[in-house]
C-alpha cells in the first residue's frame, strides 16, 4: 500500500467517524492491541525484498554500509 492510499483511507475514516484514539493490532489475528504512540519513520528495504511479507528494514545509517544494493524508502508506523 502506498502512503497516499493509506492517508486517503484515514481521511475517509475520520470524516465518517470523527477524531478518536488510535490502536494497532499486534498481529494479523488481532490477538493483542497497542496504542499508537509513534509518528511515521522513514526506513529502507532492499529492492530485492520489496515483495517479502516481513522484509528486513534498515535505517539511513545502516544503508551507508552497503555500496551496491538498491534500497527503497518506506514509511514505518507502529
Amino acid at each position: 500500500m502506498k502512503l497516499s492510499a493509506y492517508l486517503r483511507s484515514l481521511r475517509e475514516f475520520f470524516e465518517e467517524h470523527g477524531d478518536m484514539e488510535i490502536y494497532y493490532a499486534a498481529d494479523d489475528e488481532g490477538n493483542d492491541y497497542q496504542k499508537v504512540v509513534y509518528y511515521g519513520t522513514k526506513m529502507y528495504l532492499l529492492d530485492q525484498d520489496k515483495e517479502a511479507y516481513r522484509p528486513d528494514l534498515y535505517s539511513g545509517e545502516d544503508i551507508e554500509e552497503y555500496e551496491d544494493d538498491e534500497f527503497i524508502p518506506v514509511c514505518v508506523i507502529n
